[in-house]
């Protein structure tokens, strides 16, 4: 239905959209259609009976919902997309088991140096830190 009224024009109030395609109405100047396929900009819209296939494809890595949904908006798109992907990833068994253990680090600070570059460091995976005196 979104591809029909796309291709034949939007009407002129969202009153008189369909009930299943009002979702849309705010980002209607953004929606194209290539090969048959619906875009916003540059995301292609993930039509609804896909959404649930498209969740479990987002979560597979189980890498949290932050980064479920970072990785997401960079290339699909549908309305309410992002809670969507946090609800999932809520109720995702493998996650909640091991979510304490992928608590944040608290930030270690250390003394202010007296010269420049006296203090260099680097972020990784394993929190190295590298110092020169």
């Amino acid at each position: 239905m979104l591809k029909t009224v796309v291709l034949e024009g939007w009407p002129d109030c969202r009153e008189d959209t369909p009930i299943v395609i009002r979702g849309y109405w705010a980002i209607r100047d953004e929606i194209s259609v290539q090969d048959g396929v619906l875009f916003r900009s540059q995301h292609v819209i993930i039509p609804k009976t896909l959404q649930p296939e498209m969740l479990r494809r987002i979560h597979y890595s189980h890498i949290g919902g932050e980064a479920c949904y970072r990785q997401a908006r960079d290339t699909l798109f549908w309305p309410n997309m992002q809670g969507e992907i946090k609800d999932f990833v809520q109720q995702c068994s493998v996650c909640n088991e091991f979510a304490h253990e992928q608590q944040k680090e608290t930030m270690m600070s250390h003394p202010l140096p007296k010269r420049p570059w006296q203090i260099v460091s680097t972020c990784s995976t394993m929190q190295e830190r590298i110092s020169c005196s």
